[in-house]
């Protein structure tokens, strides 16, 4: 006869007969380092920190090794470009100049063709230098027509053709000076005689 054999519990949250018990989590392994309850010297320390900052500093200069170069290598190409950029500049200001002074030299022609055009018509009309002054106009015929304008407008009137020419018939003497009789010789007569007619 066989005796049963007892099963142990079941851990808490299952139930027993079910799923067989998971494995213990495996040991992490040994640190590097001092075996436990080592001690360590401040010349053992002072080592490892100068071991460990050779070892960093050997991977930075394989990582990082041609920064210097790289470095010098990108001042260079912003100089070359600044160069570049700043005789682009220089063009671009000589070119604006030189379409201003092209501009301003057209304006001057014109200007100077409008005066020649105002000068040869006003001789041909026979306008005076300051009648010329005032015309008006940048055409020919522009001009010509503000000439006839002014000479319209500026034209001496004709006499009329019934007045007669030459002196007048009547014998006019201005109003303070006495006629020819009366004409007194002492001015002391002159106001008494006045004083008496009236």
């Amino acid at each position: 006869m066989s005796t049963p054999t007892e099963t142990p519990p079941a851990p808490e949250g299952q139930q027993g007969g079910g799923s067989p018990p998971e494995p213990a989590p495996q040991p992490e392994p040994p640190k590097p380092g001092p075996p436990p309850g080592q001690t360590y010297t401040q010349a053992d320390l002072d080592r490892i920190v100068r071991e460990r900052l050779a070892r960093e500093q050997k991977k930075a200069s394989d990582r990082y090794g041609d920064y210097d170069d790289l470095k010098a290598k990108a001042a260079r190409l912003a100089e070359l470009e600044e160069a570049q950029q700043s005789e682009q500049e220089k063009l671009a200001k000589r070119l604006e100049k030189a379409e201003k002074d092209r501009k301003a030299a057209e304006e001057r022609i014109a200007q100077m063709e409008i005066e020649a055009l105002r000068s040869r018509i006003a001789a041909e009309k026979g306008l005076t230098p300051i009648q010329a002054a005032r015309l008006r106009g940048t055409t020919e015929e522009e001009i010509t027509a503000d000439a006839d304008d002014l000479l319209a407008a500026f034209k001496p009137p004709e006499p009329p053709a019934s007045a007669p020419q030459g002196r007048p018939l009547e014998s006019l003497s201005p109003g303070s000076i006495p006629a020819a009789g009366d004409t007194p010789t002492d001015m002391n007569e002159w106001m008494r005689a006045r004083s008496r007619n009236g």
